[in-house]
């Protein structure tokens, strides 16, 4: 009896540990696709980790963790029709130009900040060709705001060496 009761208390202490935990996995991925033909699926997602990796009969199979649903996460640039602008070189390591495409003497804001949003550098220019100068800065990211007096223009990523 000791023993029944014993089994019957760790059978019913199993039930609610069964139910605890739900996940429901989402990646933030920059890329993926899916491909499907008569024989066979693949679905790809860029940027997931990597969980576990199968070898055999010539195949290698790296799988992840796959869902239904991509959310896309990214900057968008908000330009006007009569402006446009270039940033080189990529990477930079001393020097970075910005040239702009306009016709009228434009003042553009500019604003440099590294990847945690702390602002590096704030200045504006009419240029069409402005050099910055970013020899002192660590190596990393860093994101490029421009802006014109009428609207936000345009945000680069800036990667330095």
């Amino acid at each position: 009896m000791k023993y029944f009761i014993t089994y019957c208390f760790f059978i019913i202490s199993l039930i609610p540990a069964s139910y605890s935990q739900m996940l429901s996995p989402t990646v933030l991925a920059s890329a993926g696709d899916y491909f499907e033909n008569s024989s066979a699926s693949m679905s790809i997602t860029i940027g997931e980790p990597i969980t576990e990796t199968f070898y055999g009969n010539g195949l290698i199979l790296t799988q992840g963790f796959q869902q239904g649903h991509y959310y896309a996460v990214g900057i968008s640039p908000i330009s006007s029709d009569n402006i446009q602008a270039q940033v080189y070189p990529q990477p930079a390591n001393k020097d970075l130009y910005i040239k702009m495409d306009y016709t009228d003497n434009r003042l553009i804001s500019l604003e440099l900040t590294d990847i945690t949003g702390k602002s590096i550098i704030n200045c504006s220019f009419s240029e069409t060709v402005f050099h910055l100068d970013v020899s002192g800065l660590a190596s990393g990211l860093y994101l490029l705001n421009l802006r014109s007096h009428e609207n936000y223009m345009h945000t680069f990523k800036i990667l330095k060496e």
